[in-house]
C-alpha cells in the first residue's frame, strides 16, 4: 500500500522480534544495474556495514532479493528453490561465501 507509513521504510527484527519499522539505511556507493532501486542500494549498504541478510521485495515485479556482504543476489520465483536459498543465506557457514 503507497500510502502506508511503512511504505518505504525496513523493518528490523532481531531473534524473531520487530525491533524497529520505518527504518531507513545508507546507500552504497557501488554501481549497482538500474533495475535496483532505493531500498535495494540500501540493503546493499546495511550488507556492507553489518553481518546482516537484508532481504527486499520490489514494489515494482514483487521479485525477492537479498543482500548480504555488500553483494545482492535475486533470488528464485520458485517457492521450493526460495525456501533453500533462504536457509542457505541465514546458515551460518565456515568460509563466509556470499554466493546462493
Amino acid at each position: 500500500n503507497k500510502n502506508s507509513a511503512l511504505h518505504d521504510g525496513a523493518i528490523i527484527v532481531r531473534d524473531k522480534n520487530i525491533v524497529s519499522i520505518s527504518s531507513y539505511f545508507p546507500m552504497t556507493r557501488q554501481l549497482l544495474d538500474v533495475s535496483y532501486g532505493a531500498r535495494h542500494r540500501s540493503a546493499v549498504g546495511l550488507s556492507e556495514r553489518t553481518d546482516s541478510v537484508i532481504f527486499v521485495v520490489s514494489e515494482t515485479s514483487g521479485r525477492i532479493s537479498a543482500a548480504k556482504n555488500g553483494v545482492i543476489h535475486r533470488l528464485s520465483q520458485n517457492s521450493d528453490r526460495l525456501v533453500d536459498e533462504i536457509i542457505k543465506l541465514l546458515s551460518p557457514n565456515k568460509d563466509d561465501d556470499t554466493s546462493i
